[in-house]
């Protein structure tokens, strides 16, 4: 059997002889890593990366969030919108209100209404300029759609002005903006209307997609798509999602014309079944679709089997967590939003019942790497002058990765590497110490240890640091000068730790609880272990 081998060895007594050994774990800047065999890691990944963020340097303490505003407590924010016009406004939504969130009041204070007698919280907003201005249609599927104008909100229906004729205003869902034309989905239907060019009504005209879908089904979705062609260059579509996961793309300026310049069916695609009316985003030139199989491409999805799909899917290194997820959150819709600030993009993971743990998954725009944020109750996200809120089931709406606390609440950031034999297969390490690099603005106070033979079950976390004010650097718990550098002047932060444990595949594991007030500011290198090898017993 393995083990380290008690009895003294003839090779042990050879002048020069070393018998410790060092390695490194490299930052994971290849993140959260659920598809890969435990058997054959590969270098830069994490078992575990909860409150984290990839960089592609290493990894970053995540902020925490701090409350913007209260609905109505108790009363889930279902969604989030941004008027991006000359006037900026941002937007919260419940049940039976539409609120007006800029710049409340007071965070604690329940904001009043702009907008009440609503009956369904959940929106499609769709933001369209023309010559009379810049307007922000809000869709629900069951109440009048309320139109925005910067200063005033109105309910468009047949009797309105603007008007909408030819189809029950209340019955329009979903919508988008493509070519200069609005197009507007009819809930439980195959139907999309739409009205002239640049015009935000009228009686609108139809297109029927009764006969396109093998599968059946009702439009979910219309989303805009463009990329581009080799050798023809920008090639605009509009894309018409199903409630079965089937995509019609079609291609034209003018759906009332007679040619196929003028419009085109370009053909009908499989994906599996997208997670909402809101579930897609545009993200470096590609159209991706949050579905149950993972985040797909709109490239991916025209040109590949639909069971090829999960592998091209954006969130492939977490597939089994992206699927476990959905098995238990479908009933509520998800979505996900851009950061371009923080090169980021965060995926809402709603509860579904109380049970549920409040999540979210992240993922670096560049590097495509994921992690996890944990204690966010996120229902619903939007981006407004670089920086991205959340809603949540409480009826507060939160400002993302803000302050050293979520919300009052400490958090703990955990990282567990993929277990590695460090070159020696099979042979069982005694490690020593260890030592975790990092280069910080912030002080704070980081646990390492190791976990063994596949292990991810943390030991408790260290305490937050006191709370301190950006002047008291002399109160840093690293006991070093580099403290003294002040804020915003980044230095490299390490010491050695004894680590004493044994396994033969070995796992660094990395915890830091933030409970501060200011934001912290620190991204982990790399992990260095120094360790013995064992013998064989025999």
């Amino acid at each position: 059997m393995l083990g380290f081998n008690r009895q003294p060895a003839k090779a042990s007594a050879q002048k020069g002889q070393v018998k410790s050994k060092s390695y490194q774990f490299p930052a994971p800047t290849r993140g959260w890593i659920r598809n890969e065999s435990l058997a054959i890691p590969q270098p830069g990944g994490a078992a575990v990366l909860d409150n984290w963020t990839p960089t592609t340097n290493g990894i970053r303490l995540r902020g925490g969030n701090v409350r913007h505003a209260t609905l109505e407590v108790n009363t889930p924010v279902e969604s989030l919108a941004a008027y991006l016009a000359g006037q900026r406004d941002m937007f919260g939504m419940d049940e039976e209100n539409i609120y007006e969130i800029t710049a409340p009041g007071s965070p604690n204070t329940p904001v009043v209404p702009v907008v009440t007698g609503q009956t369904s919280g959940y929106y499609s907003t769709i933001p369209f300029t023309t010559a009379g201005g810049d307007f922000l249609y809000f869709l629900n599927g069951t109440d009048d759609p309320q139109l925005y104008d910067g200063s005033t909100f109105t309910a468009i229906n047949a009797g309105s002005t603007p008007a909408i004729t030819g189809v029950t205003s209340a019955d329009l869902i979903q919508g988008c903006a493509y070519r200069d034309r609005l197009f507007f989905v009819e809930k439980n239907s195959l139907n999309v209307w739409y009205p002239a060019v640049n015009a935000l009504g009228g009686a609108l005209e139809n297109i029927t997609l009764t006969g396109t879908y093998r599968k059946g089904g009702r439009i979910l979705f219309v989303a805009p798509w463009s990329f581009e062609d080799a050798g023809q260059g920008i090639d605009d579509k509009l894309v018409v999602m199903s409630t079965e996961g089937e995509v019609a793309v079609f291609q034209g300026a003018n759906p009332s014309g007679t040619t196929p310049e003028d419009w085109t069916l370009v053909g009908v695609y499989s994906t599996s079944r997208a997670l909402g009316k809101n579930a897609w985003t545009v993200i470096g030139g590609d159209l991706l679709i949050l579905t149950e199989e993972g985040i797909v491409p709109m490239t991916e999805i025209v040109q590949k089997d639909p069971a090829a799909l999960s592998l091209s899917a954006v969130s492939r290194a977490i597939e089994p967590e992206w699927k476990d997820a959905v098995s238990s959150r479908r009933a509520l819709p998800w979505e996900m939003v851009k950061w371009p600030e923080k090169n980021m993009a965060i995926v809402n993971v709603p509860r579904v019942s109380v049970s549920d743990l409040p999540i979210c998954f992240v993922v670096n725009l560049e590097t495509g790497a994921w992690a996890r944020y944990t204690g966010w109750d996120v229902r619903c996200l939007v981006w407004f002058d670089g920086i991205v809120y959340f809603g949540s089931n409480d009826g507060r709406v939160r400002i993302a990765e803000t302050g050293g606390n979520d919300d009052g609440n400490p958090y703990v950031c955990t990282y567990i590497g993929l277990a590695e034999s460090m070159n020696m297969i099979g042979l069982v390490k005694m490690i020593r110490q260890g030592r975790a690099t990092f280069v910080a603005t912030e002080p704070f106070s980081p646990q390492l240890t190791a976990l063994t033979n596949y292990s991810i079950s943390p030991p408790n976390p260290p305490n937050s640091i006191p709370n301190y004010s950006r002047d008291n650097w002399d109160q840093a718990l690293w006991d070093v000068a580099l403290w003294d550098n002040g804020p915003g002047n980044e230095y490299p932060v390490f010491r050695w730790v004894s680590i004493g444990r044994t396994g033969f595949a070995i796992s660094p594991c990395l915890q830091v609880t933030c409970g501060i007030t200011p934001t912290p500011a620190a991204e982990l290198v790399g992990i260095e272990f120094t360790y013995e090898a064992g013998g064989l017993v025999v």
